[in-house]
C-alpha cells in the first residue's frame, strides 16, 4: 500500500468577469511525502524508504457562484515521490465574487 500526501501554499488568479461565474488559474508550492506500507499478520508496518520532496501544483478551474470545479497537477521534484492529477468539486464559503457598489454623494 502506498500513501502520497502533501501540504501546499496556493494562490489563484481570477479572470475578470462581472458575475459570480468566473474562470481562474493558480499555482501551489509545497512538501510532498511518499510512504510505502505493508500488512504482516494483520498489523500495518511502514517501510524505511519514505521520500520527502518539494513540488509545484499548477491548477485551473471555474467557479459557479459558491461551487468550484478544479483540475490540478501535482509535480514533486524528487524522483520516485509521484506525480498525479486531481479533479476537485467543492463548495466555497467565502471569497466569492461581490459586485462593486457605487455610492453617490448626497447633495448638501
Amino acid at each position: 500500500m502506498i500513501q502520497n500526501s502533501h501540504i501546499s501554499l496556493v494562490s489563484d488568479y481570477y479572470f475578470k468577469g462581472n458575475s459570480a461565474n468566473r474562470a481562474f488559474l493558480g499555482i501551489g508550492i509545497g512538501l510532498y511525502l511518499w510512504q510505502a506500507f505493508e500488512v504482516r499478520n494483520g498489523d500495518l508496518f511502514r517501510s524505511n524508504n519514505s521520500r520527502l520532496s518539494v513540488g509545484l501544483s499548477p491548477r485551473v478551474g471555474y467557479e459557479f457562484n459558491h461551487f468550484r470545479t478544479m483540475l490540478e497537477y501535482h509535480h514533486a521534484f524528487k524522483e520516485g515521490v509521484g506525480r498525479l492529477y486531481n479533479l476537485t468539486f467543492a463548495a466555497t464559503l467565502w471569497g466569492a465574487y461581490k459586485p462593486k457598489q457605487i455610492t453617490l454623494p448626497y447633495p448638501n
